[in-house]
Formats: C-alpha cells, sequence, structure tokens
C-alpha cells in the first residue's frame, strides 16, 4: 500500500471515529453486539457507561425552562469581529466579554457552529426575570456534554428521538437534551463488532444495494465497484470489515461468482 493510500485511509479512520451517533443509533450498535441480550439490558449498559464516565454523551442542544431565572432573556447575535472580544473560561462555559457592553444578555453565536464547536455565551444582568412564556426555554446552550451526576429521579432517556428530559417537580423546572449522541469511536472502542470478512460484505452490500434500487439502469462495472470500494473503505473504518478491497478486485470476484452482468 503506497503512503497516499495509507494517509487516505487514516484520514477516513479519523473521520469515521469522530463522526456522532444518535443516541438510537448507540443502541443499535450495542445491540449488534449482543443480540440476544434483553432491550433494558442493553440501554441500562449504555447508561451505566454514561454514568461511570466511560461514555461521553453530548447534547447538540440543551434547553432549560425555569418559572423564573435571575437573569434576563437571552438575546444571540452575530459575531461582529474575531478581535471584538476577550474570552474566558468558567466553569468550563466560554464567556465572551465584548470590547462594546452588549445590550441585555445578548450572546455571540460560534463562528462555526458545529459537533466540536463550543458555546459562546455571554451572562449580564442580575435582576430576576419572571418568564411569562413556559413553552420558550429560558436559556439555550449548544453542544453541551451531559452531566453524569444528573439525579435519577425524574429524568428519562427518549431513545426514539435521541433525547433525554429532567424536571423538578416542586419547583417545576425542566431541562430537555436534545439531539444526544456519542462518537463513534468511543462506541467501537466499548463495544467492538466482529469484523466480517471482504468478500461477505461485498456480497451483502452488492445485494443490498440492488435491493434498495441504489444500483441505476445502464450503470458499467468500473462505476459501481469504485462506489463499493469507497463504501468498504468507510466500512473498514468503522470496524465492520476485516480490510478493504480494491475496485478491480472487486470487478474479478463479481465476474467469478457470476452476479456480472445483472440479470
Amino acid at each position: 500500500m503506497n503512503v497516499k493510500r495509507k494517509n487516505e485511509d487514516a484520514s477516513l479512520q479519523d473521520d469515521a471515529d469522530a463522526e456522532r451517533l444518535p443516541l438510537g443509533e448507540i443502541y443499535a450498535h450495542v445491540r449488534k453486539t449482543a443480540p440476544f441480550a434483553l432491550v433494558e439490558s442493553t440501554k441500562a449498559g449504555i447508561v451505566t457507561a454514561w454514568r461511570v464516565g466511560r461514555l461521553t454523551l453530548m447534547a447538540s442542544e440543551v434547553r432549560e425552562h425555569r418559572r423564573s431565572s435571575p437573569l434576563r432573556p437571552l438575546v444571540w447575535v452575530g459575531r461582529p469581529s474575531p478581535d471584538d472580544s476577550d474570552i474566558r473560561v468558567v466553569a468550563g462555559v466560554i464567556l465572551v466579554i465584548p470590547k462594546r457592553p452588549l445590550v441585555w444578555r445578548e450572546a455571540y453565536l460560534p463562528e462555526r457552529p458545529s459537533v466540536t464547536s463550543p458555546p459562546s455565551i455571554a451572562i449580564w444582568g442580575d435582576k430576576p426575570n419572571e418568564i411569562t412564556d413556559p413553552t420558550k426555554p429560558s436559556e439555550v446552550l449548544v453542544d453541551q456534554p451531559m452531566p453524569a451526576n444528573i439525579a435519577p429521579t425524574d429524568f428519562k432517556f427518549n431513545w426514539a428521538t435521541d433525547s433525554a428530559t429532567w424536571r423538578d417537580r416542586p419547583t417545576g423546572a425542566r431541562i430537555e437534551y436534545l439531539g444526544v449522541g456519542a462518537v463513534r469511536g468511543e462506541v467501537n472502542r466499548l463495544w467492538p463488532l466482529v469484523a466480517i470478512a471482504a468478500s461477505k460484505w461485498l456480497i451483502d452490500e452488492f445485494n443490498r444495494m440492488i435491493e434498495a434500487g441504489e444500483v441505476s439502469v445502464g450503470i458499467g462495472i468500473t462505476d459501481l465497484t469504485r462506489e463499493l470500494e469507497r463504501r468498504m473503505r468507510l466500512a473498514v473504518a468503522a470496524g465492520q470489515v476485516t480490510r478493504a478491497l480494491r475496485a478491480r478486485g472487486m470487478e474479478n470476484r463479481l465476474r467469478e461468482w457470476e452476479l456480472w452482468p445483472i440479470r
């Protein structure tokens, strides 16, 4: 394997490891490693891994709903310039200290919102503010790690919607964690899948593409095997296949197995 191919494969591996898997996909992944385990046992294993600090769960958005807040309402504004403010980290939250006073509780949005972008939030004001619309969150943060010490009482994961909710019944406070997930690399390390042989993956994926209508009429075998090679390399990076085949090798195998031409 040449240096260029090695670098490409390493880049694919990094991209695959950094991809964030939604909560539902984490469950599906863990289920594959123990298909005969009880559903609740599988979910409990994921929650335990998060609680003990082995799995970092991130929420793409955290919405806090409170009847009242000691802080004034939050207003999102665009960042005028990278040099407009000083940045200070307090208790893991990035505070933006602007050179010009922000109005009320304005907050700068991240320059490039993404999985890895931390929230940029400026907190201002010290007078209590009654929340008049309980349907609207009093606080919104983005890309936040979910604290594992959340009290289990009145806390619930919603596996179908990749979210979680915590309620404090005495005060009426409610926190919604939306877009809950974890990076693929961490999930793979905790629950490694048994990689299948390249030949089996090729047959399975070829048949799946045909059944799903992903093979267009009149496509040539060269174009098809190039797409299969791309998919296989991603599958290898994700630990699903033992090794990758080249497009030319795939072409030979499809003909040898009489899978091509498609009948």
